[in-house]
């Protein structure tokens, strides 16, 4: 399990560094190979995306595991995972800005009813956290590697880390991915709320371009939610990056 942790400010980096890479954010699901991409390619362009966040403000932080867990643990994992992104693992990040959104690759259901043992086991893990680090707010996005780069890379590594693992094990991987310990405590805290990112309710199929407009408007894109491709191009205008903005409106 991955977690990437991106200051909005430096989103489009992320989203450039992936279109840069042929890693193809907003095209596909992130867990499958990009179409004319090997495997070998595929690993070289994460491998390539790994070096240049290790030069970057942006951190991520990974735990593999063995073996069946339970769903509380699986929830307990989840926020453990994202606080170690947000805190750069075992070194501080610097300044981070302002409060963080905990934006979980999922459906509904996955950790219960409204995501309930993922809500518990946030208050947990974020008890204090606003005050040392910054407030974090969960919420969850099914597909949401198709919408958000973060958790786009995110799903990359994961899938790439898991691939290492299968050939030299943990202790042949050059990079610092912790074992779950099954020690953790499952949580019996009230659970936290569970914030819903806005949406749209135009009743037309969604598109690439829909989910890139999500991702600039910072809206969810529903299975019956429509932008619309002029919306798009007024949306990709407040871009800075010319080649994020280039590839939205001429390539998507």
């Amino acid at each position: 399990m991955t977690a990437v942790q991106c200051p909005r400010s430096y989103g489009e980096s992320l989203a450039e560094l992936l279109i840069q890479l042929g890693l193809e954010p907003w095209k596909s699901k992130s867990s499958s190979t990009p179409e004319g991409v090997s495997k070998a390619e595929l690993s070289r362009a994460v491998e390539e995306l790994l070096a240049s966040l290790d030069s970057s403000r942006i951190t991520w932080y990974a735990v593999a595991g063995w073996g069946t867990y339970t769903v509380d643990q699986r929830a307990a994992t989840a926020c453990i995972v994202a606080s170690k992104a947000l805190t750069g693992g075992s070194e501080a990040i610097p300044d981070y800005e302002g409060p963080a959104a905990l934006i979980h690759d999922g459906g509904d259901r996955m950790y219960g009813s409204r995501q309930e043992r993922l809500r518990r086991a946030a208050t947990r893990q974020f008890n204090g956290f606003a005050d040392r680090v910054t407030p974090v707010y969960l919420t969850q996005l099914q597909d949401g590697d198709r919408v958000y780069p973060e958790l786009t890379a995110a799903d990359y590594i994961a899938g790439y880390i898991r691939s290492q693992l299968s050939e030299t094990g943990i202790e042949g991987l050059n990079y610092d991915v912790q074992r779950i310990d099954d020690s953790w405590n499952v949580s019996d805290d009230p659970p936290c709320t569970l914030y819903n990112l806005r949406s749209r309710n135009r009743r037309q199929s969604q598109q690439r371009y829909d989910r890139a407009a999500a991702w600039i408007d910072g809206r969810r894109p529903s299975s019956d939610d429509m932008w619309g491709s002029q919306p798009l191009q007024s949306l990709a205008n407040r871009l800075q990056s010319d080649a994020v903005r280039d590839y939205l409106l001429n390539e998507l």
